[in-house]
């Protein structure tokens, strides 16, 4: 499958002079390179309408739709040419601004400037489910939850999980004791057949440990999911306003790799895009969200991305012991980036085969149950006071891993 999901994403500044220059350096490049505008973020959210669960009965448009501070937009080019486009947009972008000295100060401020990426498949979402059978939570769980300290509390503040995932489908996960528990959620991909597996095994670990969380799948990931279907499903989430947000994909780590399929040579392993939003997403409102993310499960010492973006809080995964590292988890080996670590090994076992599904997406999931749950005993939806309920006088494995739990 090739690395390339078609197309440059970029997001301008909704206002003043940076969004000015920004567009007028890509309809340049655009028209040079025979593109085309094909969607922005702005309609795709538009046209979903919100779940009946979250419109209020007597006024069904009161709540403000929550926006990101930028116009993100999705332009189609000649295939292969994804690359070229993007640094032609850059190039353009960069005389513009040279020849205009006096718009460098505003420029300066993060929200003026313009971002481009190119449109990536998701590395995680287009490679077959590793849930791929229906299972049950596995014999380890009862012992994670106990060592957590998670309670099942269930006082009256309610908190909104977003899980930003493959789907949930309530036949993967045989022991649940019913249809409703958890929410219909989005399907921001309702063309692809592939399955739901994988994060409906993150929202049964969520569910089981904190029954009171409000949980609602984002289904994002599949065999054709990009870059924009990761990014709209963020978006979504800030709309809804969830408290926590959890995803478990990852950016490719290696750079300077030719695609297998179509030869172009991907030379970095971020998407500016993405990185933008998701710190917006984190601090778009106060208090803070909670947005955590996989560490990664390559088993070195580098926090994928985006877990190591701003805004993003990493999630390492313990070995069964709740002690140890486990092997396949990353780390942060530099010691930069803030990193809990929970566990992550054989979470849930498969009904027809008994193979057990180990990975850092499962130890994202215990930390959306202990955020919630710790929201929720707190009385507040603040990131801050839950990172600080969560981890407070749990011991520091190392620097790599700032508390296990």
């Amino acid at each position: 499958m090739c690395d390339l999901g078609g197309g440059v994403i970029v997001a301008a500044p909704r206002e003043g002079v940076g969004r000015d220059i920004g567009l007028t350096a890509v309809y340049r490049a655009v028209e040079r390179f025979g593109a085309r505008e094909r969607r922005s973020l702005d309609d795709e959210l538009e046209s979903t309408p919100r779940p009946a669960w979250d419109r209020p009965s007597d006024k069904p448009a009161a709540r403000r739709r929550r926006r990101p501070p930028y116009e993100v937009i999705q332009f189609d080019s000649p295939h292969g040419e994804e690359l070229a486009l993007a640094e032609e947009m850059r190039r353009e972008y960069l005389d513009i601004v040279l020849n205009h000295p006096d718009v460098v100060f505003e420029l300066s401020e993060q929200t003026s400037r313009l971002s481009i990426s190119p449109n990536w498949r998701l590395h995680q979402a287009g490679v077959a489910d590793p849930v791929d059978e229906p299972f049950t939570l596995g014999a380890y769980h009862p012992n994670y939850v106990s060592h957590l300290g998670l309670s099942g509390h269930t006082g009256a503040h309610q908190v909104k999980v977003a899980i930003l995932d493959n789907g949930f489908d309530q036949a993967y996960w045989q022991a649940a004791s019913s249809a409703g528990q958890v929410n219909s959620g989005y399907d921001l991909i309702p063309g692809d057949l592939s399955s739901s597996g994988h994060g409906t095994l993150i929202a049964a670990i969520i569910r089981s440990s904190v029954p009171s969380a409000i949980i609602e799948p984002i289904r994002m990931g599949g065999t054709e999911s990009t870059e924009w279907d990761a990014l709209h499903a963020l978006s979504r989430a800030v709309d809804l306003d969830a408290d926590v947000v959890t995803l478990s994909y990852q950016q490719a780590l290696g750079v300077d790799q030719p695609c297998g399929t179509c030869g172009v040579v991907r030379h970095a392993a971020r998407s500016e895009v993405f990185e933008r939003l998701l710190d917006w997403a984190a601090n778009e409102r106060t208090p803070r969200r909670a947005v955590l993310v996989a560490a990664g499960n390559d088993g070195i010492g580098v926090i994928a991305r985006p877990a190591s973006y701003n805004g993003a809080i990493a999630v390492a995964a313990l070995d069964s012991t709740c002690i140890s590292l486990a092997s396949f988890s990353n780390w942060d080996a530099g010691g930069h980036s803030q990193v809990i670590g929970l566990p992550g090994e054989s979470v849930a076992a498969g009904v027809y085969t008994g193979k057990d599904f180990d990975g850092t997406s499962f130890s994202t999931a215990y930390a959306a149950a202990l955020f919630a749950e710790a929201m929720a005993k707190v009385g507040s939806n603040d990131a801050d006071l839950a990172m600080a309920a969560v981890i407070g006088g749990r011991q520091v494995v190392s620097n790599s891993i700032v508390a296990h739990l």
